[in-house]
């Protein structure tokens, strides 16, 4: 079907221009003569003759590059890419809209920008693109709002709800269809209100509100057989099919889906007919004689056919009685092989089913807990960011002990939110590695100083042992290392009282680019029992109920660090006596990177962030005051919004030096506010702030544009080094 469609285009396509090289003269146009003869096209087009409408419009293209009518040029241009998708033709249609685009944007013709965009907005819908599907409808009614165009506006409004019904929000796609039903109705646009109220019964279908749709069908069918429109009539067909194979009358949706089809061929037929309306009318004449001239052929043969006919006849009486055993021989064969192709069937749809039900529950187990994610996070963030604040406004001193506890309760209920999302991600086979380039040493330190509080607390001595020619740069993921070296430590610690822990870090073998070390973590702890070794790499496992009763923590952190060695080609491995401690250690291969002067290697000065003004777009109001102030007390300037689409207004009508935006929030989202900002102003700053899962987010979050991402709830020295690296 799609290669006769293309064939149908390209002879359409030879016609048109060959139709341009036989005029003899171009006449010009006013720009009423163009807008009389577009007008006359649209109705073609919405009578579904698209062979005329093309010609016309070609005709005016051509008329218009001659007179050199950028704006009609570009118009036109845009009108037949519309006809094109209306035949399933995409080749080329992308780039004569963007080229239109452009000349648009030259000539401030914003009518004509509106209707490419909404074009746009077709094709990567019918392209399966739904991001820029939406991308450029959105930005389409951004223009509306300068340029008002009810008839514009309420077809970006059916196309927008095209959109969300692909991606099944089906509750946004009946918003955007009776925003869209409402101006049609409102501007007398009877073609496009009838086609909306099509797909309006598409949605009611899906909600099983099958009266109101039944209604709304034979409603929009009425019309279209009243006024000759072959689409509606067909889309209308399509629908009644939907319905009654919902109330399970298979025979009656089968009538309409025929009807449906039927529809749509003669659309295609009557178009590719009027490729060629000329030379046809004598051709059944001429079929006529040339098969009496063979008939007339064929009787002189007819004499030998008579004597070989009884040849045949005897030879065919003998086959027929050895066929008849054959027969009976496959018949039992064949019944036999029916029966076990049945079991089969049987057993794969059972298998299918059974599969459908464990993919299920593992996408319902993984969106529950990134909910789970956001909404701990989110009061996390509170929670971590006004202890912050308090105990920078010095606090009395029995305040003190209170907040610190505070604090320390916030961080250890969000590392566990962290360990269980880590792990989960690991076990669904989703985590990736990443690399770039950091500095290990600096690592091995940045945890060193973070655990010094706990070291204290069990009143430990934490030595580190790293070797001098170890590389200052390595070319690695950073947050993995760190995640594997932390938890290793951190460990380590906890299991120890009045006691040492070393780091070392011991090169095996060292490259001009690659260098091999071996990594221990050491401390003279209560030790592991042999016959648990082997499962404390489990999930949960911490030896025993006492060990867990004692030390506290819910036994991940080994577990998270054994997958995170194995997508790193390592493994790790452990020696320990109880009583007087263990050592877990692990070999790595690392490519060297070059010693290159970056932002990360300036030294960090929070003076050099003063009077920096950034936007915050946020739409909790306790986390808009928690930024805003950590941001204030550093001398920076800031202004809040609570939504994006505030946001990409702001960013485009004033100066900021960066935008913390938040990703989800009502309306348009942080990513998508981001792809608008980016439209109009690539180089801006953007940092995420996020309560989601990074390891989620992190791959969607770059993509659209922003620069780094901070996950909420934040350290505040990481917030400001995030801060320092890109504005200064």
């Amino acid at each position: 079907m799609f290669f006769m469609k293309t064939k149908v285009l390209q002879l359409l396509i030879f016609f048109l221009f060959f139709q341009q090289l036989l005029s003899q003269e171009t006449n010009a146009l006013s720009d009423d003569d163009f807008e009389s003869q577009i007008k006359q096209a649209r109705t073609l087009y919405q009578k579904s003759k698209f062979t005329d409408a093309m010609q016309i419009t070609q005709n005016l293209y051509e008329i218009a590059m001659s007179q050199e009518n950028k704006k009609y040029e570009c118009r036109t241009a845009t009108l037949l890419s519309k006809y094109y998708l209306a035949l399933d033709y995409y080749q080329g249609v992308e780039a004569m809209l963007i080229e239109s685009l452009k000349k648009q944007n030259e000539t401030g013709d914003n009518q004509g920008l509106i209707e490419t965009y909404y074009v746009l907005g077709m094709y990567y819908l019918a392209q399966n693109n739904l991001e820029k599907a939406s991308l450029y409808l959105f930005t389409g009614l951004n223009i509306l709002k300068e340029e008002p165009n009810e008839d514009f506006k309420a077809r970006t409004y059916l196309y927008l709800g095209m959109v969300y019904e692909q991606k099944n929000e089906i509750e946004n796609a009946e918003k955007y269809y009776r925003d869209a039903d409402k101006l049609f109705s409102e501007i007398g646009n009877e073609f496009y209100k009838y086609y909306t109220r099509s797909k309006i019964s598409s949605i009611l279908l899906k909600q099983n509100l099958f009266d109101e749709a039944y209604e709304g069908i034979n409603e929009s069918i009425k019309f279209a057989e009243h006024n000759d429109y072959p689409m509606i009539k067909s889309l209308g067909y399509k629908r009644l099919s939907q319905y009654f194979e919902k109330k399970r009358q298979f025979e009656q949706s089968n009538f309409y889906l025929k009807k449906y089809q039927e529809i749509n061929d003669e659309i295609l037929f009557s178009n590719q007919i009027a490729l060629f309306p000329i030379g046809h009318k004598d051709k059944s004449e001429n079929y006529k004689d040339q098969e009496i001239k063979l008939l007339r052929a064929e009787s002189k043969k007819d004499g030998k056919t008579l004597r070989i006919l009884y040849l045949v006849t005897f030879m065919s009486t003998s086959l027929a009685i050895i066929l008849i055993f054959l027969t009976r021989t496959l018949y039992r064969n064949n019944t036999m092989r029916v029966r076990n192709n049945e079991l089969l069937r049987i057993k794969n749809q059972q298998l299918e089913i059974s599969k459908n039900k464990a993919e299920t529950s593992a996408k319902v187990r993984e969106r529950f807990i990134s909910t789970i994610s956001h909404e701990l996070r989110t009061p996390l963030y509170a929670v971590t960011g006004l202890t912050h604040l308090l105990l920078k406004e010095e606090p009395k001193p029995e305040q003190v002990e209170n907040l610190e506890s505070l604090k320390y309760s916030g961080e250890y209920l969000l590392a566990l939110v962290n360990d269980i999302l880590e792990i989960n991600r690991l076990d669904s086979e989703r985590a990736t590695l990443e690399f770039e380039r950091f500095n290990l040493r600096d690592n091995i330190q940045q945890i060193s100083q973070s655990l010094n509080e706990l070291v204290s607390k069990n009143n430990n001595k934490l030595i580190l042992e790293i070797d001098s020619n170890l590389p200052n740069f390595l070319l690695g993921d950073e947050v993995k290392i760190h995640q594997v070296i932390f938890n290793l430590v951190g460990n380590a610690i906890k299991f120890t009282e009045n006691g040492k822990v070393w780091i070392r870090v011991k090169i095996n073998s060292l490259k001009a680019n690659a260098v091999n070390f071996i990594f221990e973590v050491e401390d003279t702890g209560i030790g592991i029992p042999k016959e648990k070794l082997e499962d404390i790499f489990d999930n949960f496992s911490q030896g025993s109920l006492e060990i867990s009763k004692k030390f506290g923590g819910t036994g991940l952190g080994l577990a998270i660090v054994k997958r995170l060695l194995k997508l790193m080609d390592s493994d790790i491995a452990v020696e320990s006596e109880v009583g007087k401690g263990s050592k877990f250690f692990f070999e790595l291969t690392m490519k060297v990177a070059q010693e290159e002067v970056t932002t990360d290697d300036l030294k960090f000065d929070l003076e050099l962030l003063k009077n920096k003004k950034v936007l915050i777009v946020e739409d909790n109001k306790i986390n808009q005051m928690i930024t805003r102030k950590m941001v204030e007390n550093i001398g920076m300037k800031c202004e809040v919004v609570d939504n994006g689409t505030k946001a990409v207004e702001l960013v485009k009508n004033q100066k900021y030096d960066g935008v913390l935006m938040d990703i989800r929030m009502p309306g348009i989202s942080g990513i998508e506010a981001t792809r608008y900002i980016r439209i109009f102003n690539p180089q801006i700053p953007i940092i995420a702030l996020t309560a989601l899962s990074l390891s989620e987010t992190r791959q969607e979050i770059f993509a659209c544009g922003m620069d780094d991402l901070i996950s909420k709830p934040f350290k505040p020295d990481e917030f400001y080094r995030k801060l320092f690296k890109l504005l200064v």
